[in-house]
């Protein structure tokens, strides 16, 4: 064998060496991504979902997933200010998905997904800019404060001197009326008592004869 043959079949066996190593060494070292979203990033809505579907490339691993939504355009800004987390609960690994439950009620405006999960690889991928998924709520529903319905008012107790009934003050009439005795006319009261004087005298004598000896 001449040496260029030598030299020709030496760079051949490393050339499928390499390419080699590099087809194993490809699928070690790319992570699952994020592929899909629903709804579609940079989509519109009149009223929000009832929640957000992640999609990826692989199935990802139960553990370890975490998902916020905010009314914001960077939703890692929003996370690291403490501002309102529009999901409802944890979200749910299901297979090659990540499923966000949203509120009820989510008001319009534009609302962006902070999220992590861990790949069937074991590394952790979170948001990133390229990945952001975000989507516009167009219609949504008014924020309106909870009415609180007002407390019954207790009944206020009568007390005794507001129920007691003020007692009527008698006319002169009826003051009249009342000396008088009821069916008796004046004439006939007279009478009585002129009567009852005279008894009381003849009783007088009668008693003072019976006493001498």
């Amino acid at each position: 064998m001449s040496v260029a043959s030598r030299v020709r079949s030496a760079l051949v066996g490393t050339a499928v060496v390499l390419l080699a190593t590099l087809g194993f060494a490809s699928p070690a070292s790319a992570h699952d991504a994020l592929e899909s979203s629903d709804p579609v990033s940079g989509s519109s809505v009149e009223v929000a979902p009832a929640q957000i579907t992640l999609n990826f490339t692989a199935d990802l691993m139960p553990d370890g997933a975490e998902a916020e939504v905010f009314a914001a355009t960077d939703p890692v800004a929003a996370s690291e200010a403490g501002e309102t987390d529009w999901s409802a609960g944890d979200a749910v690994v299901d297979g090659m998905s990540l499923i966000i439950p949203l509120q009820e009620g989510l008001p319009a405006g534009t609302y962006s997904v902070n999220w992590r999960v861990v790949s069937s690889d074991g590394h952790a991928i979170s948001t990133s800019s390229a990945d952001i998924i975000s989507f516009t709520v167009t219609k949504g529903v008014p924020m309106v404060d909870p009415v609180e319905s007002p407390s019954p008012t207790p009944s206020a107790t009568p007390t005794e001197e507001a129920t007691a009934v003020p007692a009527a003050t008698p006319s002169p009439e009826a003051t009249a009326d009342a000396e008088e005795l009821p069916g008796l006319s004046p004439v006939v009261i007279w009478a009585l008592v002129i009567g009852g004087v005279i008894l009381l005298a003849l009783l007088a004598v009668i008693v003072r004869f019976s006493r001498r000896p």
